[in-house]
């Protein structure tokens, strides 16, 4: 079984074995973690990580499906600031997780209205 784990919305997480953990899957189960700095860290880009075989086949394989080319400078930059930012003050996301949840319980009181996603994300 192969699994595959998208991580977008990262500065959620205080790292990677909360949110395996939460799925009930090993990290050492995970061949390929994806994930997008544009929710996140309101910049663009993202990564691709896993074994070397996993890697080497997406280098390989991909070509044709993907257009890439690397980060402009400015990107690069903003998401290195903001990872500088939450590093700088972790209360940040303890704040973000408070918010979240008074968010998700006044939604939650409208009539009609469901989610598709869980409160801790």
């Amino acid at each position: 079984m192969c699994y595959w784990m998208r991580v977008t919305h990262l500065v959620c997480l205080e790292n990677l074995e909360e949110v395996t953990e939460y799925c009930r899957i090993p990290v050492e189960k995970i061949d390929i973690i994806t994930g997008a700095m544009g929710h996140a860290l309101a910049t663009e880009g993202g990564f691709c990580t896993g074994s070397a075989r996993v890697t080497n086949h997406q280098r390989l394989s991909s070509s044709g499906y993907v257009f890439s080319a690397s980060l402009p400078p400015y990107f690069a930059s903003a998401a290195i600031t903001a990872i500088d930012i939450l590093e700088e003050n972790p209360g940040l996301i303890t704040k973000l997780k408070k918010n979240i949840a008074i968010l998700w319980k006044g939604l939650s009181a409208i009539q009609g209205l469901s989610f598709a996603s869980s409160p801790e994300s």
